[in-house]
């Protein structure tokens, strides 16, 4: 009895190779049951057994070559159905062409570039820069050389001995200042520096100065003046001094007339140079408390103090009559004061304006000619 062999497939699908190995190992199988076959198959679990011998084909088997298929094209089944566009939707890639023809084609350096698009590019480029020039031109003017940012007013803030008068007369020159005909008087041409030094050339004794510019055409000046203690005179050099006896910066004739602080003479007629120490502060204090005490107490003014050495131990004085007086810094200057007013009033009242000097260097005495 020829029996065939089949397996049931309770757990899903087996593979086409391993059907067709059992089944090949089924045939060469003789199952035999009591001598006789029967025609009714056998049930064993999992599988069946018939006794039946099995039909012939009715026609050929076409025998397929899966891997012809697999070469020419994957079978129809397994095909990616593509829909088809629809109005509004992007591109589709080709379901024949694969991932790394598309990146070759990428790499491969075609450029979507065209050289007939050089021209208009060429046209954008120009307009642009034209556009940029009339900016930067339209620009420049509006600051450099329209009248809305020229300077109308310079104000001094504060209360100085500089006047109104002095700051306009000292920036004057910058504000008519011209260049090839192109005039200076701007707010963002004239330099700070240059306003500076014309105001500090016009006055001495400023210190330092402050420019703030309020646009669109004031510029205000803070300025910060010198403490000065006396005038310093030696020989055609005036300049002025500062409470420590050093020249804090130069001076002319007229702050001789102007200045309310005490003359110094140097009759050693030696030069100095700002920040150099032209006299010692004990000189300046001695000459103030002199200055006072004359003030309080005798009826003649001080015109100026002589000093025949910059750093010794007398001083001078010339009254406005014309009289030398000289004192010593070795002794008190009140005492001095007190001994000359003494001998002025009870002696030399009457004949004061004709004598040379009066010396009160010697303690209690008093020598005249």
């Amino acid at each position: 009895m020829d029996l065939r062999f089949t397996q049931n497939n309770r757990s899903g699908s087996r593979s086409r190779s391993s059907r067709k190995s059992a089944l090949s190992r089924s045939s060469k199988k003789r199952v035999r049951f009591g001598g006789k076959s029967s025609g009714s198959p056998v049930k064993i679990k999992g599988f069946s057994f018939s006794s039946s011998k099995p039909k012939a084909p009715t026609r050929a088997a076409k025998v397929v070559d899966l891997r012809k298929v697999v070469r020419n094209g994957a079978p129809a089944s397994a095909r990616r159905v593509i829909p088809k566009r629809r109005p509004g939707q992007g591109v589709l890639r080709s379901a024949g062409r694969s991932q790394s023809s598309r990146r070759a084609a990428r790499s491969s350096g075609k450029s979507r570039f065209s050289l007939a698009s050089l021209p208009s590019l060429k046209l954008r480029a120009g307009a642009l820069s034209a556009l940029l020039v009339i900016l930067v031109g339209g620009l420049s003017y509006g600051l450099f050389f329209s009248s809305f940012f020229r300077v109308e007013r310079v104000v001094l803030r504060g209360q100085h001995r500089m006047s109104q008068a002095e700051l306009r007369l000292a920036t004057a020159p910058l504000l008519e200042r011209t260049v090839l005909g192109v005039p200076l008087n701007n707010m963002f041409l004239l330099s700070d520096t240059a306003l500076e030094e014309a105001v500090r050339e016009a006055n001495p004794r400023v210190s330092d100065v402050v420019i703030t510019r309020k646009y669109p055409n004031v510029i205000a000046f803070d300025v910060a003046e010198r403490n000065i203690a006396a005038v310093w005179v030696s020989g055609d050099q005036i300049v002025f001094l500062d409470a420590q006896g050093r020249v804090c910066c130069d001076a002319s004739v007229d702050a001789l007339l102007e200045e309310q602080v005490p003359q110094l003479i140097d009759l050693s007629v030696r030069r100095v140079a700002v920040g150099d120490e032209a006299t010692l502060p004990r000189h300046l204090n001695y000459a103030n408390q002199l200055q006072d005490l004359f003030d309080r107490t005798l009826p003649m003014q001080i015109a100026r103090f002589e000093l025949p050495s910059a750093k010794g131990p007398e001083i001078h004085v010339i009254t406005a009559e014309g009289v030398k007086l000289l004192f010593s810094l070795e002794l008190p200057a009140e005492q001095q004061v007190k001994i000359f007013e003494t001998v002025f009033r009870e002696e030399i009242q009457d004949q004061y304006e004709s004598l040379q000097y009066v010396d009160l260097r010697v303690d209690g005495y008093a020598y005249y000619q």
